[in-house]
C-alpha cells in the first residue's frame, strides 16, 4: 500500500495536493486527527485491492489533537509501517497574501495578527518539517509547477494523465454548450437546411460534406481553426490541463456543426490526440424535418 501524510503551513497548498492525489486514484482523509491514524490501519487489509494509496491531510486544524502526531508517527515508524511524510511550505510574505486574499483568518492568530500566528505555526511545525521525507515550497509555484513537482514524487503510483479532447456539436436554438472551454460558431457557412434535399440529411453524410466543400470559407475556416489549436494544444498540456471540450454550434446542430466537429476530430486523432466525437442535438433536427 502507498500511504502519504500531508502537512504543513497553513496556506501553502496542501488542499490543492490532496485533490490533485485524489483525482490520480488515491483514498484521501483530510484533517483527520492523528490519533486515529493506527485505527484507520487496523480496520484496512494490506491486500484489500481496492484501497492500496492512502494520503491523509493533517495538519494545526487539528488543534489539540496534532499535538500527537510526532507521537503517532514515532510509532508508525516502530511497526515498519510504510509511509512518507509531505511538508508544503511558503515564504511568510505569501502567506500573508493569500490569506489576505482568500480573507480567512489564520488558525493560530488568536488577537488577529496574521504574522504572529504563521510565526507561531512554523514553531509548532519545525520538528514535523524537519522529519519530511519531501519539503515542497510553493511560493512562486504555479499549479501546474505543483502538479510537475507532484508527479515527479509519486512517479512510482501514478503515470501522467494524457489531455482528453471531447468535441461536441450543437444547436444554438437548443442552447448554448455550458460545459464547452473553447466555442466556435460556424453559422457564417450556407445552411443546407434551405435545400430540401439536403435537409433531412446530417453532416455525417456524403451530400452535407460536399455542399460545405464546394465554398472557400469552409476551407479557409478549417485551417484557421486547426492552427490555433495546434498552438493551444500544447500549452494547455502544460498547464496541466486533463480535459479539453470545444463546442461547435450551429443554428439546429445537425449540419453544419456536425460536419466541422467529425472533420476536426478525424484531425486531432491523426495527431495522436486522445479525442472523442459528441453531436449532442443531431437527432432533435431529424424530428423537426
Amino acid at each position: 500500500m502507498d500511504i502519504y501524510v500531508v502537512t504543513g503551513m497553513s496556506g501553502a497548498g496542501k488542499s490543492s495536493l490532496l485533490n490533485f492525489m485524489e483525482d490520480n486514484g488515491f483514498y484521501c482523509i483530510d484533517n483527520m486527527p492523528p490519533v486515529l491514524l493506527p485505527k484507520f490501519f487496523e480496520l484496512i487489509d494490506n491486500d484489500n485491492e481496492d484501497i492500496n494509496k492512502v494520503a491523509f491531510g493533517m495538519d494545526i486544524r487539528g488543534k489539540e489533537f496534532f499535538n500527537d502526531m510526532l507521537t503517532v508517527i514515532d510509532g508508525l515508524e516502530k511497526k515498519n509501517l510504510d509511509f512518507k511524510l509531505i511538508f508544503l511550505d511558503a515564504r511568510d510574505s505569501e502567506l500573508i497574501k493569500r490569506f489576505n486574499e482568500r480573507r480567512r483568518p489564520h488558525p493560530l492568530s488568536k488577537d488577529g495578527s496574521l504574522k504572529d500566528g504563521i510565526q507561531k505555526e512554523r514553531e509548532t511545525l519545525k520538528e514535523l518539517k524537519d522529519k519530511s521525507d519531501y519539503i515542497i515550497d510553493t511560493s512562486s509555484m504555479k499549479s501546474s509547477d505543483l502538479k510537475d513537482k507532484l508527479y515527479e514524487i509519486l512517479s512510482n503510483t501514478i503515470t501522467r494523465k494524457k489531455l482528453t479532447i471531447v468535441v461536441e456539436s450543437f444547436g444554438f436554438k437548443y442552447g448554448i454548450l455550458e460545459e464547452a472551454d473553447l466555442v466556435f460558431d460556424v453559422r457564417f457557412l450556407p445552411n443546407p437546411y434551405y435545400l430540401d434535399d439536403l435537409r433531412p440529411l446530417s453532416g455525417l453524410d456524403k451530400e452535407i460534406k460536399e455542399f460545405l466543400e464546394k465554398y472557400d470559407a469552409t476551407e479557409e475556416f478549417f485551417q484557421k481553426l486547426t492552427d490555433i489549436l495546434d498552438f493551444l494544444l500544447p500549452n494547455y498540456i502544460k498547464e496541466g490541463k486533463s480535459q479539453l471540450t470545444i463546442g461547435m454550434g450551429c443554428t439546429g446542430g445537425r449540419h453544419r456543426s456536425v460536419y466541422m466537429a467529425e472533420r476536426l476530430y478525424e484531425y486531432l486523432k491523426e495527431k495522436k490526440n486522445l479525442t472523442v466525437l459528441k453531436n449532442r442535438d443531431m437527432y432533435k433536427e431529424a424530428r423537426n424535418v
